[in-house]
Order: structure tokens, then sequence, then C-alpha cells
């Protein structure tokens, strides 16, 4: 450590200033190094560690559950008249609503910069406004913020002996004890059956008691009840009354009286019922490699700071300590703290390599102790800005320690500039702390400059939408604060440590870096200005050959020889997942079929590849495994699982066992798995999250039919496109269903749809009698026909329904009643007789008597959008065959305007990643519209000039022609990332060209005369060597993640090509463009007659 202590000869006419205090003060700016470092390394080890930032939905969600009705009543009576009151909340930027059978969902997707809270709570007075709502029937309206919810980890509960009753059981001990674990907020159970006490009334039973379901079910609400019925105020204190009579166990509900005769004996429900203590009537399967499975997903909620690996750990020791009946284990299916330990030490381990081939490289050209305190600089940037973490609301995840990385290189040029600054000071004769002073202050305003110009381009990121914008989100912040601290480092604490000191470099390495700087010399002197020289001789020429070098980056592009894809999903992941989903209303018996054939594709494909590819494979047949326990599928009933509805999950062994790729295998797998018979879509997902289909169109038409056959027109076309698979829409059939409408005879005697309907409900649907907190789960208590006598249309023909009151009695007016429909009917069996029966109840008439019952079939689930009925058709593309712009550009020139010509009125929107790009890029461009004039204001002030700043910006463009060259030669597509990494390295380009010219500005302001080749050759060969370091060392740093990335950093290896080829192609390029457009900038005005100063081109130096 420096312990040295300026003397007065060694700082006199230094003068005052921070970096000259702290430059004279060693011991001052060691003590910051220590701070920076100490502390940092605390906050380091106290921040929160995850996987990925966290991802805001941005949504406010309105769900109406609506038990028993299709998704024509629910639009009807929900969704409709929901959307209507949302629609005018200020924030929202779109109203989507879903009405499928049993349930009603409407999304309101908020502004990009509306504030969550505040929308909530509009949308919540607006639902609360409605009148009349809910309708009958339906459960009362959940108006809530989309959570984020955190993946910690997934465990099972397998048995291939066990009950499902039992395993459930075992499933609830385990999640009891992880619920235990501070570290974890959120447990939930899937791939298992809700808890239902169902009370079975046969039709039998019914008439043969005088019964019907609805008086079952009022006496049980009766008879089950636990109620507080006031007070006793006596002289020893209060005392409570209260009836304790509320039933929880289905052996309980077997003494019930439903019914007391006259001669007092009674009925009770264990007489006409067989009470059943089990689960819903969902078809459900649930397996791993064969067993039977319980699945708990631990989650953290977004309440709190995220603690996935403490959480993991605690989910991992509790689950081993839980004491299970014997042949029931409980295994490990995810890990969430392993893929954030994985990543965590990827990009350390990156990062490290990064700081090491700097200071390799640097250790090259400069003396060690420059290169030592150079690179130091690196981890006291590092360890301040993380700092500022904590206040920023960020934590340790993959993404900001990828900022970490990709400004590395950034953090070193500031040190380097002003490392070279203080080293040609030194070499010039003025040495010691003066030298350092001098050094640092030639280059403060270009430096500084330079920094909050790239600050700025960083700082568009944090404004991108979608999810692919909030994955980048946090890097500006990381950027922002580590660049803050790297210039507090430049200039106070380097300049301490470089002031004094003799140098370290001992032969053989001080031979070694005198030769590299004499080569560097050479190559500059010989090569470099050389080159310069003779392209100014030819300035237009040398400017016509940059702008030929945009134009074929353009063309490139344009050619679609780089090829554009938003986002591409990691190429190796460990997991891959088969969606299946067939027609609603397909049975069980044929999804299970389905999954079993692709099973059975899965085992061969691990038999067939080389090596022991596939780890474990998980079965949920009845449900969407990647929807787990909180996600609603169009096609569901009442619950959140589906007869039509399957999912195949295979874990994959890490890659030493395994010898193929997860896309490799994923081809295999869905070339053995071949045609499903019946499905309707069958979706491959080799990523390890759910991904957004590349190509979506939202069509929507005032007339429903209309919509239907303009949708069908567009899927059967998309279909047929060359690279697409998996078509879906949202216009896909539900189920058969039987409408009952009530004949002019059952009109005659009185009858109702409404009085139809309801017992039909009650019969068919059931009624609920109550719900009992079972554990940590409601359970329904449901009183219904057996399972038996709801299976064939015949079944609902043959329903007898109750008569009229006045009708339903034989005797006196009844009498005649019942005589008059002998007339109407006829004779038939359960009709009163006359005589001796007169007087006898008349159980009813068959349904087919007094209603017409004539079968149809609607929609799955209807959608909305902004009022209007819509239909959403979204389509899988595979990348190595076209690119989605290639199929969407297909689709507008083709398709959509034969479409509009033969649908007048309808209207098309982008869904999927077509939207998402189509958004981000919006906003990009007014992001990067503010962000240029920015720039352009801190450099028009640096330099003193209003010319000079756009010949900086010029030089921005030959960054993003270099990335797209980069990728050409890399092999790699353009995505969203590449074009947010030509964002960012635009302000690393503007920090070398203010470099540049600003050393042209001082010679040409020192000069008095007219700018010449050899002035502006001349500030070239100056700033040659901090140009080259800053290049090398930024590209020096970035290599490692290109070369050494993880699977899931794969898609983030575009946005460092960017940086790495933008930046080299455009400082290649700048070297000749720059002079040379200064050189015909000078022309140009010393025509107009115009000389060097303000307002010109060159202005009087500003003090350092």
């Amino acid at each position: 450590m420096i312990a040295n202590v300026a003397t007065e000869e060694d700082t006199r006419g230094t003068g005052g200033g921070p970096i000259a205090f702290f430059a004279r003060s060693p011991v001052a700016a060691n003590m910051m190094m220590l701070l920076f470092l100490g502390a940092g390394t605390v906050a380091a080890l106290l921040l929160p560690v995850q996987s990925t930032p966290d991802f805001d939905p941005r949504a406010i969600q309105v769900t109406v559950p609506y038990p028993g009705a299709t998704a024509e009543e629910v639009e009807e009576g929900v969704t409709r008249r929901v959307e209507e009151r949302v629609r005018g909340v200020i924030g929202v930027r779109r109203v989507r609503s879903v009405a499928a059978q049993g349930i009603g969902t409407v999304t309101a997707e908020l502004d990009t910069f509306a504030s969550a809270a505040l929308v909530l709570d509009d949308v919540q007075r607006a639902v609360e406004s409605l009148d009349d709502f809910p309708p009958e029937f339906a459960e009362k309206p959940r108006v809530e913020r989309q959570p984020l919810l955190r993946n910690v980890a997934t465990v099972a509960v397998v048995s291939a002996t066990a009950s499902e009753n039992d395993l459930r059981h075992a499933a609830e001990l385990v999640q009891e004890r992880l619920l235990a674990q501070p570290t974890v907020s959120h447990v939930d159970l899937f791939g298992v059956r809700d808890y239902e006490v169902s009370i079975e009334v046969s039709e039998a039973a019914l008439l043969r008691n005088d019964l019907t379901v609805e008086e079952v079910a009022t006496a049980l609400q009766r008879a089950s009840v636990n109620q507080t019925s006031g007070e006793l105020r006596t002289g020893a204190g209060g005392v409570l009354i209260r009836t304790s009579a509320k039933r929880q166990q289905a052996a309980e509900f077997a003494d019930i009286a439903v019914l007391t005769r006259p001669d007092g004996s009674m009925l009770r429900l264990g007489d006409v019922a067989e009470i059943r203590d089990g689960f819903t009537d969902d078809e459900l399967v649930s397996r791993i490699d064969g067993r039977p499975a319980v699945f708990l997903r631990v989650r953290e909620s977004d309440s709190g700071e995220p603690q996935v690996v403490a959480a993991a750990e605690a989910v991992e020791a509790a689950a081993a300590e839980v004491e299970l009946p014997t042949g029931i284990d409980v295994v490990s299916w995810e890990d969430g703290s392993e893929r954030v330990r994985i990543r965590t030490w990827r990009m350390v381990a990156n990062a490290v390599l990064g700081i090491t081939l700097v200071f390799a490289f640097l250790i090259l050209v400069f003396d060690l102790r420059f290169a030592t305190w150079i690179t130091l600089g690196i981890p006291i940037a590092f360890m301040g800005g993380v700092l500022m973490f904590e206040p920023l609301g960020l934590t340790i995840n993959s993404m900001t320690l990828l900022a970490l990385v990709l400004v590395t290189g950034i953090v070193v040029d500031d040190a380097i500039v002003v490392g070279e600054s203080i080293a040609v000071q030194h070499e010039s004769g003025n040495t010691g702390v003066a030298g350092a002073i001098a050094g640092a202050r030639a280059v403060v305003g270009p430096v500084v400059t330079g920094v909050v110009t790239t600050m700025v381009a960083f700082a568009i990121l944090a404004f991108m939408p979608g999810p692919v914008g909030q994955m980048v989100s946090a890097v500006p912040y990381v950027v922002v604060a580590v660049l803050a601290v790297s210039l507090l480092e430049a200039f106070v604490i380097l300049p301490a440590h470089l002031a004094y000191g003799r140098p370290w470099s001992r032969p053989p390495l001080a031979d070694v870096q005198a030769g590299v700087r004499r080569w560097l010399d050479q190559l500059r002197d010989n090569v470099v200005v050389r080159a310069i020289s003779a392209a100014l001789l030819r300035p237009w020429l040398t400017i016509a050959a940059s702008v030929a070098f945009l134009a074929v980056a353009a063309l490139l592009v344009s050619t679609s020889l780089v090829r554009f894809v938003l986002y591409d999903p990691p190429a190796d992941v460990d997991r891959l997942s088969v969606h299946l989903a067939f027609p609603v209303g397909t049975p069980f018996t044929v999804t299970e079929r389905a999954v079993d054939q692709v099973v059975g594709a899965a085992n061969a494909t691990d038999q067939a590849a080389e090596g022991d590819p596939f780890g474990a494979i998980a079965v949920i047949g009845g449900g969407d495994f990647a929807a787990e326990v909180d996600t609603i599928d169009a096609g569901h009933a009442d619950s959140d699982y589906a007869s039509h509805l399957a999912t195949v999950v295979a874990v994959l062994n890490d890659e030493p066992t395994r010898s193929l790729s997860s896309t490799e295998l994923m081809h295999m797998w869905r070339s053995r798995v071949g045609q499903l018979q019946g499905a309707e879509s069958v979706a491959y997902n080799a990523s390890s999250m759910v991904t957004i289909p590349e190509v979506g169109f939202v069509l929507t038409h005032n007339d429903a039919d209309t919509l239907a056959r303009a949708g069908d027109d567009f899927a059967e076309y998309l279909a047929g496109q060359e690279g697409v698979y998996g078509t879906t829409t949202s216009l896909a059939p539900g189920k058969r269903q039987f409408d009952v409408e009530v004949n002019s005879l059952g009109i005659a005697i009185g009858l109702t749809a409404d009085e139809v309907a309801a017992q039909l409900r009650d019969r068919f649907h059931g009624v609920e009698v109550q719900r009992n907190q079972r554990g940590r789960d409601e359970m329904k208590v449901v009183v219904r026909y057996p399972g038996e006598e709801r299976l064939t249309l015949a079944d609902i023909l043959d329903e007898r329904i109750p008569l009229p009151a006045n009708l339903a009695q034989g005797g006196g007016q009844g009498a005649q009643g019942a005589g008059a429909m002998q007339g109407l009917f006829g004779a038939m069996p359960g009709m009163p007789a006359q005589g001796a029966n007169a007087g006898l109840p008349v159980p009813g008439v068959p349904l087919a008597l007094v209603a017409r019952v004539t079968e149809t079939r609607g929609l799955a689930a209807i959608e909305r959008q902004d009022g209007r009925r819509s239909a959403l058709i979204e389509a899988r593309v595979d990348t190595a065959q076209r690119t989605p712009n290639a199929v969407n550009a297909e689709l507008e020139g083709d398709l959509l305007p034969r479409l509009r010509a033969e649908y007048p009125g309808l209207d098309f929107e982008y869904a999927g990643q077509l939207e998402l790009q189509e958004r981000t890029f919006g906003v990009l461009a007014l992001l990067v519209a503010v962000a240029g004039l920015i720039i352009y204001g801190l450099i028009a002030i640096q330099l003193k000039s209003y010319l000079l700043p756009l010949v900086v910006i010029a030089a921005v463009p030959f960054a993003a022609a270099g990335a797209v060259v980069g990728h050409l030669l890399l092999g790699y597509d353009l995505s969203a990332y590449s074009v947010f990494g030509m964002v960012a390295i635009g302000g690393v380009v503007v920090n070398d060209v203010l470099v540049l010219l600003d050393r042209y500005r001082t010679i040409r302001a020192q000069s008095g005369q007219r700018a010449d080749v050899a002035m502006v050759a001349a500030a070239t060969r100056h700033r040659f060597r901090a140009i080259l370091l800053t290049t090398v060392t930024t590209l020096t740093a970035l290599l490692p993640t290109i070369y050494t990335g993880s699977a899931f950093s794969a898609p983030l290896i575009p946005l460092v090509i960017s940086m790495v080829a933008g930046l080299a192609f455009a400082n290649a390029v700048l070297l000749f463009f720059v002079p040379a457009l200064l050189t015909v900038l000078e022309g140009f005005q010393e025509r107009l007659g115009r000389y060097p100063g303000e307002n010109g081109i060159a202005a009087t130096p500003g003090d350092a």
C-alpha cells in the first residue's frame, strides 16, 4: 500500500480540487478504495440471490367462477359486463376477456408507465359498482394484480402401492413441514384432485320418498350448521350461546333426518343416499416414471426479499425429515437453487476470466504497477456498484451478473485513458504528483462526458416493455451504478496510485513491455498514421467507402443473409415437454392413449440415443403441467383440470451423461411420437420457460359467424405454411351440449323454463350444501345424482319434472286437473288414477314430454378484445427454416388483403412475438430519439461546438453495422438482445470518438491555423494507443461470455456479439471516417469564410 507523502516541491503549481487533493493524499485515496471493497463485499454477501430478475406481468385480472355455466352464459352474465366498466379506467392499455365453461376472466393490460396500484384500485371500484353482480350461482369476483411467484423447487410424493387418499395425505404432511420453514411462503399441490364429499341420491329413492334434490340439500343445510346465538350475562361473567352441529366427515352426515313422517318416524340421509368422502370427479393421472405422484411446487411471493437458494436448501432439509408411511417416498423433481448456483458461478467465472485476460493484455503494454492499479479499478468499481443494489431494488441474479461482465471493459476504459494520459506526462518529464494531476485533468472532460453518454445509452434498456425487455431492465441500473463509481476510481483513487513509486517491472518482463510498446509505436507511425494520411488526401472516397460498409450491413439484413428473430430459446436446456390438447369434451381414455404413445416414444428415444439422456419422465393426464394450479385453460370445466389436456415432461441428465443436445433429443422424440389421432394441438417445448408463440394475430369482428369463418380460413392458411407448426385457435369447438326448451304441452300445464332449468341443475350438476376446511384446502359438500344416472341422453329424457302445485295433488280441484292431464298425456306410469288412488302425489312427468332437447355445440371459449368478439390464432415457427418476419410478410402480402375483401369489417392486430416486436421497437425508437438529443447536448457542451457532436453521433451507426457483420461471421441470428447491444455499445463508441476529437480540438485551438492533414493525423496519432487499448480490453472482457456461456445465457450471446463486433468494427472505421469527415467539414467552413472559434468545428479549449 502506498505510504508516500507528497512534498511541497512535488505539488507546486498543481492547484486545488478533488483530483489534486487525493493525489497528494494517498491515505485518503486508499481509505476510499478499502471502503468500496469492504462495504461492497459485505453488501454482496447479504444480498438475496435468485435465478432471474422478477417479472411483472403488468396486468390486472378479474376472475369470476361460474360453476356449471356455458361459455355463452359466462360471456353474457360476466365478461361483457365487467369489460365495459374496466375499459374506461385510466392507465388500461387493452382489455381482453375469456368466457369459458364455468369461469370468466377479464384481463386489463397496463400502459407502459401506468401505476399498477392505482389501476388495481380503480378496477376494483369499477367491478363493485356493477348492479346485480355476480349472477346467481356465480361466485364472488376476484380482482387482483397478476401475482408474481418465484419458483424455488418442486418435490413429488410418489408411491406404487398407496391409495390416492394416502398419497395426498402424505403430500399434505410434506406441505405442512415445508411451510414451517421461514424462507418458504407458498407450497401448492398439483397433479391431484380436490377433496369433495359427494352425497348421491338416485331418482328412484327420491320418487319412492316423494323428495327432490333441493329438499335433501335444504335439510342438510339446516341440520349442519355452526352458529353463535348470543350471550348470557351471568353474575359469573358472559357465557356464549352456540350451536355446533356442522358436519365435517362423510359419516357424520348419515344420521341427518331429511324427512319426518306423520307417524313420527324419520327418514335419514343414510337411508336414501350414498355418501362418498373422496375427491372431485375430475379425470386425472399424475405419474413419475410410472408411479402415481403428487407434486408440490414451492414458491416465494413478491412480498419480501427473494431467498431462492436459502429456501431451496430449507426445502431439501425439511422434505428429508418428514416421516412417511412405508412405500411412500419424497423425490426432488426440480431444484431452483441448483440452477441459481450454476448460473451464478458461470457468470462469476466469466467475469474473473475477463478481468484476468484484461490484466494479461495490460501487462504487455504498461508497467506492472500501472497494469495492476488499472485492473484493480474493476473490482473497486464492481463493489462500489454493488453497494447501490439494495437502494435500487436489485438482487444477485444472472442478469445483474451479466451486466457486470458487460461493463468490465467499459470500466477499464476510463482507467486506461487516465492512466495513458498520466503515462504520457511522465514520459514527457512531468513526473510524480504533478504529472499525475496534470494527466488526470487533461482528460477529465472527455472521460466524464463519455461515461455519461454511455449511461444514457444504457438507460434506454430500463424502459423496454414485455418479458424480453424486463429481462434486461436490470442491466442499465447496474451499469450506471458501476460507471459512477468507476469515475471516482479513475480520477480520485488511480492518480494517487500512479503518482508515486518506481516502476515495478523488471527484466525480462520490462524488456517484453518495451518491445510491445515499440511495436505499437511502429504500427501507429508506419501503418495507421500513414494509412490515415493517405485516406485524408481523398476524404470523399474514404467517406464513400465507410458509407458503403453501412450499405452492406443494411443489405445483409434486408436480404435475410443475417436473419432477425425476436427471441431464440436456449440452445440446450435441462428438460423437454410435450403439451397435448384434444377437442374439449374428448373422453379421457383417448387422452390416456395419446399420453402412453408419447411416453413410449420417450422411452424409445432414451434407448436409441447415445448415453443416458433421460433422467425421469413425468405425466399429468387431464391437466397442463406448465400451467400448474393457478392457470386457467380456456377449455376447463369447473376446475383447473380438463380431460382433453395432458403434459409429458422429460428431465435430461447432465451433459457428461448424455452426448446429444436437448434440441437433437427433441427432434428424435418428436419423430418417434408421429401423428396423434384427433389431437387439436401438440406443442413440443425445448425450453426451461414457457415461450411466446412466434406468429400470432387477433381477429375482431362484430358478427360472430363472420369471425368464425374468417378465423377458420386464417388458421387453415397459416397451418399450411412452410416451417409453421402447432397452429392453435381460440375458436376451437367446446363440449357437445343438449339445449332444453319447454314445449307447448309443458307450457300448458304451467311449467316454466326457470323451473325446468333449476331441476336439471340440481340433479345433474348438484347442489352445494356447504364448504368445510380440510387442512389448508376448502372441501365442497355436494348433493347430486349418482354418476351412473348422469351418463346418457336417455338419463335426461327420462328425468321426471315435478308438476306445478295446482296439478301435483289428485283430490278436489286437483282431481279435475289430473283428469285433464290424463287427456293430455294419456295413461302412463306414475300418473294418478281416478277413484281409489285419488289424492296420491304425482311424481312428475318425463322431460321428453314437456320439453324439446336438441344437441348443439358452442365454442370452448369466447374471447373478446376491447369490447368486440375476437379470435386469437397463434403458431410456432421452426426458425431453422424460416423467420417469423418472413411468415408475417407472406400473411400481410397475400392472406390479409383477401380476408379483408371477403369479410368487410374484419380487423387484425398482432399477437405473440409479433406484437411484442412492434411494441418493443416502437418504444425503442422514441427512447433512442430522446437519448440522442441528450447525448448531443452533452457533447456540444463538452466540445463547445454545435457541429462536432454530429461528427460523434455519425460514428454510432458503424457500431450497428459492425454488429450485423459480427453476427454473420459467428453464425448467429439478430434478436431483440442484439438490438439492445447495439444501443448500449453506442455510448462506448461515443466515448472513443470523444477522446479523439478532444485531442483534435486542443491541437486545432493551440495552433490557431486551418486544420490540415498533418494536424488531423497528429490527433489520431496521439490518441491511437488509448483507443486501441480501450477497444481490445473491452473485447477481451466480453469474449469469455460468448465462448463459455451456459444454456441460459445462450439467448443473451447476441447482445454480447453486438457489443464486441460493434466496437471492433466501429473503432476500425472511425479511425478513418471521423478524420475524413473532419477534413471535409473544415473545407466547407473555409469556403464559407468561417474560422475557428465559437460555434465552429473547434473552439477554445476549456480548462480541463
